[in-house]
């Protein structure tokens, strides 16, 4: 006789009891890299929905706590990377007119692809990309793009000037 299909009742009881037994460790794990309550709660929430959806898969796993703690390392490696992608916004918008509009929200917790403007090529906007917002050494984005240091300062100032022009219009 086959074994009796997993209840989602069941499913959800153990969920339950797994969460109650790990929280506290998953919100001092979360605290050790973000201070602010609210985006911590928001946080593990993405974690224990990350766990509910992967609950069939985690379930074969002797060790849930150590899968629970890798998930939250990616989850707030995720987050910190869209909190730089952020404050990038913010440096380039920090024009006082930008920062108080209301639109403002929605253009920082957007995809920064769908704000590059018609008159910047897709090798510029990546380029600003990777020195704005991931930070890179001009040195490093000059050479991934076969220039010369003085050439990519000047095609990152000229995409961040358009850029900035292009917020001021649809902000």
């Amino acid at each position: 006789m086959p074994p009796e299909p997993y209840s989602m009742e069941k499913k959800k009881q153990e969920f339950e009891a797994f969460y109650r037994e790990t929280y506290l460790e998953v919100i001092q794990y979360v605290r050790l890299h973000i201070r602010d309550r609210n985006d911590l709660e928001d946080v593990v929430s993405r974690i224990y929905l990350v766990a509910w959806q992967k609950q069939e898969s985690f379930s074969d796993y002797e060790n849930k706590r150590g899968w629970l703690i890798l998930t939250a390392k990616n989850v707030i490696g995720n987050y910190l990377q869209a909190k730089r992608k952020r404050e990038a916004w913010i440096e380039l918008v920090e024009d006082p007119v930008l920062v108080g509009s209301e639109n403002t929200r929605e253009l920082l917790s957007c995809d920064l692809e769908e704000y590059r403007p018609g008159n910047v090529s897709e090798e510029d906007f990546r380029m600003f990309l990777m020195f704005a917002v991931e930070k890179q050494q001009v040195t490093v984005v000059a050479k991934h793009f076969g220039l010369s240091v003085a050439a990519c300062y000047k095609r990152v100032e000229r995409t961040r000037k358009r850029l900035r022009e292009h917020c001021k219009k649809i902000l």
